[in-house]
Parts: structure tokens; sequence; C-alpha cells
């Protein structure tokens, strides 16, 4: 069955030594209690009161009692069977408490085998049962799926970002007071909580820090030209990122400012996506759209949009009309013969409406010699005999005018409706003639004396000033985009102040920098942006460079040597930062066990071997940093595995 994975429960932040703000009740015992908690979120959404303070009291009394025998050193972290606890203090005083629910493994229902007579075994059935009847899923836990040091340093990293965006909880506390300290914590920790996928972060790769470029030391030599051209960030830590990897400087290294910093601002740069594959008509699959399918998705969109919109004007048009006169004759006339609607004065006879109703076919044929019909005299005639009073009711109660008026007020025809309804007061056309206006758009042949409505000009007069010119508006000159972001010095890590970060990106590429101080003038800022955009042009350049020789030197290789997996490293720098090979990818449990034991202990070299898959997992101390392996090979011994790493330690060297 489906593995389920590991997932967060609750997380809360608290100070036991913060007290209550406002008047407290006698009766209210857990008030101080209360008090203490900042920020509290859990996957049940409503949690009572009490089992709020439940948990963090559990946190606290584990903390107090580890404390009693290790004062230097209190318990982080509590195993169960199905859980995960941990208490986490980035600040003296506040503590990061998170409750993690380990990967599980529905264990699959055993088959009914009727009924028992043993009564112990029917008890034992109804025990596994729910309320409502139902059996309850019974889980297996995954002890290994999460490691302590992964999720400690997840939780460190979601507390320098909020660090580095608003500042540290002591100097929030001590400047905007308890309410905007909860009031940030909720914004933020809110979003980051139910965004944290514990498996994906849980990559070996992303614990050590952010990868460094394979290209750094030449790209690191041009950032150093760079930086003595433009002397001003000579102190200000300019860095290059390059998804997703990093080229810092030499005074970034010395003194990084954030370790997230990097990582931040990568997750604000969308990388470019890769441009499409060009295909031939050959590489067309059956199930690929076919030419002009675009042209055929658009023209039925446009279909669309011109159907809605006709059913829009006819909803106008219907909650317009008057109910009342849809009993008249010729209110409602949709046939293709019919006349246009008249007054009540001058409405035809009975028996002229009959002479009106004769089929055209059949008058055409008594008058063979093409003279008028009855029915066209009978039209035109109505045609020249036309009730002003009666066309005006007839405009202002259709609502011809303002949509959503009133059908009661009287409203002004509109000078086209009245000539287009009007047409035999003025001049007559003679035969065979059109209008200037119609000749380019006649009206249809089955309906002449239907007016033509034409949409008023909306079109403002130009003024006076507009046919002198105006004067161009002159472009801003180019900047960097900036970050407000709140650093601390070295030797202070709470004393947090808000500086800005002037970065640039130019496709996959960006550059980023400490604003100088003092700040530059905008002449310096301009003539920086343009050295700044022909530098990272010069990056992206020797990348290609590099790309294009690497590739004319790729010699052919077997299949054999394609399907074996290759090795995976990673070189610690002691910065946050790593060397590592090619997409390199592992939550093999050995690698944290083997960081722990060199870091935390006296071991110098940790090897360990899997069962399942024969793998090698090594981790090695090294001067300022670690060098750990993970070999995939089939059939190999410890002295292959000694002798590749030991080539992986004289490759890094010789590159330094």
């Amino acid at each position: 069955m489906s593995r389920l994975p590991p997932a967060l429960l609750y997380l809360t932040i608290y100070n036991p030594t913060l007290k209550p703000t406002g008047p407290v009740a006698d009766d209210d015992e857990d008030a101080e209690e209360q008090a203490h908690i900042l920020f509290y979120t859990s996957r049940e959404r409503a949690v009572s009161r009490d089992k709020m303070l439940r948990q963090v009291g559990l946190a606290k009394a584990l903390i107090n009692f580890s404390e009693m025998f290790v004062s230097d050193d209190a318990c982080d972290n509590v195993h169960s069977q199905s859980r995960r606890m941990f208490m986490v203090s980035p600040e003296p005083g506040f503590w990061i408490h998170a409750c993690i629910e380990l990967a599980k493994t529905p264990r699959p229902l055993p088959p009914s085998k009727g009924k028992s007579k043993d009564k112990g075994k029917t008890k034992a059935k109804e025990t596994d049962k729910g309320r409502n009847g139902e059996a309850q899923i019974v889980y297996d836990y995954h002890d290994g799926s999460v490691h302590d040091l992964a999720l400690r340093a997840q939780i460190l990293r979601g507390y320098e970002e909020f660090k580095l965006i608003h500042g540290s909880f002591t100097s929030i506390l001590n400047t905007l007071g308890q309410q905007a300290l909860e009031l940030q914590l909720e914004r933020f920790f809110t979003v980051w909580a139910w965004r944290w996928d514990i498996y994906e972060d849980s990559d070996f790769g992303k614990y050590l820090g952010v990868p460094l470029h394979p290209l750094r030391k030449s790209i690191g030599s041009l950032l150093e030209d760079f930086i003595l051209d433009n002397t001003s960030l000579k102190d200000c830590a300019p860095f290059i990122l390059s998804y997703p990897h990093l080229v810092p400087s030499t005074s970034y290294t010395a003194n990084p400012p954030s370790h997230v910093l990097p990582s931040y601002l990568r997750s604000r740069l969308r990388p470019a996506p890769a441009p499409p594959a060009p295909t031939t008509p050959s590489e067309l699959s059956p199930a690929s759209p076919k030419a002009g399918a675009d042209i055929f998705v658009n023209g039925m969109n446009a279909t669309r949009e011109a159907m809605e919109a006709t059913g829009q004007a006819f909803v106008a048009i219907g909650a317009s009309m008057d109910v009342r006169k849809w009993g008249w004759p010729g209110y409602l006339t949709f046939s293709k013969g019919a006349t246009r609607r008249v007054g009540l004065q001058e409405l035809p006879s009975p028996g002229a409406q009959k002479e009106e109703k004769v089929p055209a076919d059949a008058t055409s044929e008594a008058t063979p010699d093409g003279g008028a019909t009855d029915a066209a005299k009978s039209e035109a005639e109505l045609q020249g005999e036309v009730d002003r009073e009666s066309l005006h009711e007839a405009i202002s109660s259709d609502g011809i005018g303002p949509q959503g008026g009133d059908p009661d007020e009287e409203l002004a025809p509109t000078p086209h409706a009245i000539e287009a309804a009007v047409n035999a007061d003025g001049p007559q056309q003679e035969e065979g003639e059109l209008p200037e206006e119609e000749e380019h758009n006649p009206s249809p042949p089955g309906s002449p004396s239907t007016p033509v409505v034409r949409p008023p000009n909306f079109t403002a007069p130009p003024s006076p000033s507009s046919s002198q010119g105006t004067l161009p508006v002159p472009a801003p000159p180019p900047s960097f985009r900036s970050l407000y972001l709140h650093f601390a010095p070295p030797d202070d890590s709470i004393a947090t102040a808000p500086r800005p970060v002037l970065y640039i990106a130019k496709d996959q590429l960006a550059l980023a920098f400490l604003e100088p101080t003092p700040a530059l003038s905008e002449e310096d800022t301009s003539a920086l942006h343009q050295a700044s955009s022909a530098f990272l042009a010069n990056v992206q350049g020797l990348i290609d460079h590099e790309e294009a020789s690497k590739a004319e030197a790729t010699v052919a290789v077997t299949a054999a040597k394609i399907l074996q997996p290759k090795d995976k490293y990673a070189i610690t720098t002691g910065k946050e930062t790593a060397i590592t090979s090619a997409e390199f990818s592992s939550r093999a449990e050995h690698l944290f066990n083997g960081s722990q034991l060199i870091s935390e202990g006296d071991a110098i070299e940790v090897f360990s071997r899997t069962q399942g898959p024969q793998h090698w997992h090594i981790a090695r101390r090294e001067a300022g940093g670690a060098v750990y392996l993970e070999v995939s090979r089939k059939e190999t011994s410890l002295s292959d595995v000694e002798n590749e790493l030991a080539g992986i330690v004289r490759r890094f060297r010789d590159s330094q």
C-alpha cells in the first residue's frame, strides 16, 4: 500500500519569561501559562486552550527535567513510536517546539474468517472498531524516515529566514512590543509551517548548504577584478547566483552576512524556462495538435465570446421591454419580412393585413411585368406615415436610452434612430441609389426597410495643444532592484538592523551585494548598473564557452558505462556552502549518522554499507570541513571506496 510521508502535527513558539500584558482574572489559573505562547498552529485547525497548554507544558517539563542533570545541554528531541518532538532555542529565552509524525504505511486488514466461538477473539475485534463500527486502519511507522540533524537544520533555517526578513525575536520584542512580535510570527510561520515539506527538505545536499559553482575559480577571478574596478563594493560582500549555484567573493567568504541570503534571493528569482526543442514534421505524433489547430481554437474562443456578448445583449433588451405590449400586433416580429413597428394610429385594417400575408412568389407571379406589388405599396404607405409621438413613446419604453433607466421617464430619441425611422420626411433616394454611408455596408436584401443602427463615436475631439505635439518623457535611469533585509554584526547575532540589498538579474545570472555606505549618487549608481550588466554578460559568455568545450571533448561511451550508477560526493567548506557532484541528491540516513559522528564525536572517518542494495556511505573529517561519498556500484570493495575517496580529496585540493 502507499506510504504516507512525514508531516507536521503542530508548531509553537514560546518564551517562559513573558508575563501577561493585561489584567488577569483571579480565577484564571492558566493566564500566565498562556502568556508564554507567542505563536501556535496545528494540523487539527481548531485546538482547545487546554490541549495547547498541555502540549507546551510537556515541552517545558522535558527541558526543565533534562537541565537538572546537564545544565549546558538541555533536551532537544524526544523519540516515540509514531512521533518526534523537537525543542530548539534560537535565542536566549525563546523556544521553537515542533511535533512531527513519522512516515507511515497502512497495514492491510486481515480477511474476515466468519463468526468465532472464542469470546476473547470477539472482544479483540470489537476493540479494533471505531465509533461507527468500522475497522480502524493500523499503520506501520518508519523510524528512519526523518533524522534529527535534518529536522533541526530545517527549523533553524526557518528561523534564520524570519530573522533575515523581520529581525530577531529579541529586537522586535524590545523595539515594537509583544503584540507586534506575535503578529509577525503569525504572518510568517503560518505560511512557512504548512509549506514545509519535510521529505523534500530532508535531502542531504540541502542540509549541507548552497552548492558552489563548478567554475567558481574562473568566475571568482572575474568577480574579484570587477570589485577592484568598482571600489565601492569592497566591503559589500558581493556574490553571484547562477541557479542553483553560488559564486562568493572573498569578502563574502570571510564574513557572510547571512547564510540563508543566497537561498532566499534565489527563491525570488525564478529560473528562466528552457526553450522548446525544434520539431520536424516527421516528429509530430498523432496526439500532437495539427497545423492550424491554434487558429481553430482561437476561432472557437472568438465565437464563444460573441455568443456570450449576444446573450448579454438579449438579456438587457428583455429586461427593458414592456411585457404588457407583447400582445400588440407588430410589437414582437422576428420574421424575415417583418415590417417595422409603427404607432397604433397607423395600424392597417385586418383586410390590409391579409393582403400583406400573401407570399412574395405569388405576388411576383401575379405581376410578371415587374411592377410594385400591393404588399410593397402598403409597406411604402406605412413608411410614409409615421406618428412621431408614438415613435417617441416606443423609443422611451423599449429602453433604447441608457440601460436600467426608469421606463416611465421620457427619453429623447437619438438622432440616428429618428433619422432611420423617419426616412420618408427627408428627400427620397432614387431607385438604385444608396446613401453614402450604405455604399460599403448595404442592408440585407430580405429587409430593405430595416434601419441601420450604428454605435456612437466616443472619440474625443483633439485638443488644440495635442496638434502641437507633446514633449517626450525622459526614461528613468537604470537602477538596481532592492530588498530591505535585517543583518546582525558578527559579535552579536541578536542585534539585527535593516540594510538594503541591491541586485541585478540577467537571464539565469544575478549579482547581489549590500548597499554601499555611504550611499552612491544617482550618476554613480547608473554607471555601476551598466558595469554590472556588462560583467554578467562576460560571465555568461564564459559559462557558454566552457559548456561548448565540454560538449566537444565528450567521447563515445559504452551502454554499460551509461547504465552504471555514478558515485555521488559532497565537500563542505564550513561556511554553509558545499561542493557537490552533478545533481547530487541523497536521503540516506547513513550520511546523516556519519555527519553526526564526525562532528560531535571523536571519529575521523565513518564507513557504512547497506544490505539491500550494497551501497557504501563514507563520511570523513577534513581541515575546515568534511567529505561525504556515496558509492552505488556493485561488487565494490573497501579498498576501491578508499581509493575513490582519496582521489576526490586530491582533486579538490588541486582546484583550490
